[in-house]
C-alpha cells in the first residue's frame, strides 16, 4: 500500500521518515520498520491497535505534508474515529508532535483493555439498530443512512448477528477483538482526556465532526472532546451530510486506503466533487499521487511539479526536435570534418614515422588506426541493433531517415549507448537527428567526439 509509493516518490519517503521521527520518543521504535515487516520491536503485530494507530498516522501525516509540498492544502478536513488526530494536524488546530503523542498514548491505553469485545457491521437503518442497543452494547458508527456497526461483550453481539441474519440482514465481523466505541473503554478515557494537547486557533481551516456531524471550532478539541469521541459512536453519515453542504470541488482521502470514499458511495449524500485516493489500497502502485495532482491541475489548481523528483533528478534536458522542424538549421563542410582531421592526423603520424632516419615506426601511428577501426566497428554494431538492420548494409550513404527509419527515439537510444561503450561525452540527440543525413554523418561525428 504505502510503501509503493514511498519507493516511487523521494517527497513521501522524506515525509514518511519525518512522521517516524516524531512517533520515535513516545512508540519507543520504529514505526515505519513496523510497516515493512508487519510487526513492531516488541513483536506486536500490525493488527494490534497499539501499532496500528502510529502507523495510520505515520502515513496520513506523510501524505498531508507530501501534497503540502506540491501546494495541495486544505480548506475542510474530515477524520473518521483516529483519523481525526491527522486531521487536526492537517487543519493547523495540533501540532505535529502533541498528535504523534496523543496517537501512540491513545492506541496504548485502548489496547490495555481486556479482550473479550467485538464489533459487527450491518446493512441496517439506524433506527432499527437502535432497537439492539443497551447496556454494554452501542452503536460504534454510524456510516450511512443504513450501514451501522455494533460494538460490545462478544457473546452479546453474537447474538445480535444471529437475530440479524436470521432476519435476512448483511452482516459483518470486523476483525477485532475489543469493543471500540463503547463503554467498554471507559476505564480509559479520563486518561485520554488527560494529555489531550492544547489546540490551536484561526487556522483558517474548517473541521468537521463525526463525533456530532457539526462544524467545530478548535477550541472546542480539547481533553473532553477526545474522551467523547473515545467513547460514542462516529457519525460518518451525519458529518457526510454537513460536507455535502459545503460543496467541496475535491475529496481526497488521506490514508493506506480508500475507506472512506468506499463508505460515501454507500450513502444518499450528493456531491459533484471530484474524489481521488493517493494510496487506493493493495491495488496501489505507487504512480496513483501523481495521477490525483494530475487531476487537480486540469481543474486549475497550480502544482508544484519539482516535488516529484529529488535534486539530483531536477535536470533540464533538451528534446530531440521534431525530423522535419525548419526552425534550426545546421552546416558543416565536408573539409573540415572530425572525420577528416582524425583521418589527416593519422596520415601525418603514419608519414612521419615512415620517415624516421632510424626506420623506427612510431608506436602512436599504429595505436591510432587500432582505435579508429575499433570505434568505427562499435558505432556500426550500435547503429545496427538499434535500427534493427544488419552491419553490413550500414554502407557510409546509406540516409539514417529515410533507409534505416532513424527517429527521435533512437537518437536518445543511440546517444546513450555510444557514449557508454565508448567512455566519450554525452551526444545531444537533437543533433544528431537534425544535422546528420548519412552512416557517414554519424561516423564522422562520433569518431571526432572519440578522437578528442
Amino acid at each position: 500500500m504505502a510503501m509503493a509509493l514511498r519507493d516511487d516518490h523521494p517527497g513521501f519517503a522524506s515525509a514518511l521518515e519525518d512522521a517516524d521521527k516524531l512517533l520515535f520518543p513516545f512508540f519507543g521504535g520504529s514505526v515505519v520498520q513496523a510497516i515493512d515487516r508487519g510487526e513492531d520491536h516488541q513483536g506486536r503485530s500490525l493488527d494490534n491497535t497499539a501499532v496500528a494507530q502510529p502507523a495510520l498516522f505515520a502515513v496520513q501525516y506523510a501524505l498531508t505534508q507530501t501534497f503540502a509540498a506540491h501546494g495541495v492544502r486544505p480548506e475542510i478536513v474530515l477524520g473518521h474515529s483516529v483519523g481525526e488526530i491527522a486531521a487536526c494536524v492537517a487543519a493547523g488546530i495540533i501540532s505535529p508532535g502533541d498528535a504523534a503523542a496523543l496517537v501512540v498514548r491513545r492506541g496504548a491505553l485502548m489496547s490495555s483493555i481486556p479482550a473479550g469485545g467485538a464489533m459487527l457491521a450491518a446493512q441496517i437503518p439506524t433506527d432499527d439498530a437502535m432497537k439492539f442497543i443497551g447496556g454494554p452494547v452501542s452503536l460504534a458508527a454510524i456510516n450511512g443512512r443504513a450501514n451501522v456497526v455494533f460494538s460490545g461483550p462478544t457473546d452479546q453481539i453474537n447474538d445480535i448477528e444471529d437475530r440479524l441474519n436470521t432476519s435476512g440482514v448483511r452482516t459483518r465481523r470486523l476483525p477485532v477483538s475489543y469493543a471500540f466505541h463503547s463503554p467498554a473503554m471507559t476505564p480509559i478515557a479520563d486518561e485520554l482526556a488527560a494529555v489531550a494537547p492544547k489546540p490551536k486557533t484561526g487556522t483558517g481551516v474548517k473541521m468537521i465532526s463525526t463525533v456530532d456531524g457539526t462544524v467545530i471550532g478548535p477550541d472546542m478539541l480539547v481533553g473532553e472532546y477526545w474522551r467523547k469521541q473515545l467513547l460514542c459512536a462516529v457519525d460518518f453519515y451525519a458529518a457526510a451530510k454537513t460536507l455535502e453542504a459545503e460543496a467541496p470541488t475535491h475529496l481526497i482521502e488521506i490514508g493506506p486506503q480508500a475507506i472512506l470514499l468506499g463508505l460515501l458511495k454507500t450513502t444518499d449524500v450528493a456531491m459533484n466533487s471530484v474524489r481521488a485516493a493517493p494510496i487506493p489500497g493493495k491495488a496501489a502502485t505507487g504512480l496513483d499521487l501523481a495521477g490525483v495532482l494530475a487531476q487537480l491541475w486540469q481543474s486549475g489548481m497550480e502544482i508544484n511539479w519539482p516535488a516529484m523528483y529529488m535534486e539530483s533528478d531536477r535536470a533540464v534536458c533538451r528534446l530531440p526536435s521534431y525530423a522535419f522542424a525548419d526552425n534550426e538549421r545546421f552546416f558543416t563542410s565536408a573539409a573540415t570534418t572530425a572525420y577528416s582531421r582524425f583521418v589527416q592526423d593519422i596520415d601525418a603520424v603514419t608519414h612521419s614515422s615512415s620517415n624516421d632516419a632510424r626506420g623506427h615506426a612510431a608506436p602512436v601511428s599504429k595505436q591510432s588506426e587500432v582505435a579508429f577501426e575499433s570505434v568505427h566497428h562499435t558505432i556500426i554494431r550500435v547503429l545496427a541493433e538499434i535500427t534493427g538492420h544488419q552491419e553490413d548494409a550500414l554502407h557510409p550513404t546509406v540516409d539514417l531517415r529515410d533507409d534505416l527509419g532513424f527517429d527521435s527515439v533512437q537518437a536518445m537510444q543511440f546517444a546513450d549507448r555510444i557514449a557508454a561503450e565508448l567512455a566519450i561525452p554525452h551526444l545531444d540527440p537533437g543533433a544528431l537527428q537534425a544535422s546528420l543525413a548519412t552512416v557517414a554523418d554519424l561516423t564522422n561525428l562520433v569518431t571526432g567526439a572519440a578522437s578528442r
